[in-house]
């Protein structure tokens, strides 16, 4: 059982490797694979391409809530300077979420990112 658990882990690792690195689409690689493997293989393979793709989604409403908060404070307050922007870029999605509320109502910036 050990072994097997260990066997899944490194071929989701090679999956995410190509993944990552290669111009093949996951689909084809995915079918590729499929093609010439079991059923225990095939449903790590679907459980990793499922994983990553949940993970891309999320990166990507992370980093388009990072955006609109940027767009909304520069419109709220001018030009931002330099060390804001690069904390709303690194942010967690509570920060995001927390200040995207106050800037409706905060009267600065300061406040906004609750320094005031």
């Amino acid at each position: 059982m050990v072994v097997e658990t260990k066997g899944v882990a490194a071929l989701q690792a090679i999956f995410r490797y190509f993944w990552e690195v290669s111009d093949i689409r996951m689909e084809e690689l995915h079918d590729t694979i499929l093609a010439k493997v079991g059923e225990e293989v095939r449903d790590a393979m679907t459980t990793t391409a499922d994983r990553l793709r949940e993970e891309g989604r999320q990166e990507g409403r992370l980093e388009g809530e990072r955006t609109m908060l940027l767009r909304m404070m520069t419109a709220r307050f001018g030009q931002l300077p330099a060390t804001v922007t690069a904390r709303v870029g690194a942010a967690t999605v509570e920060e995001i979420e927390g200040w995207a509320e106050r800037v409706l109502v905060a009267k600065t910036l300061a406040e906004v990112l609750g320094d005031a």
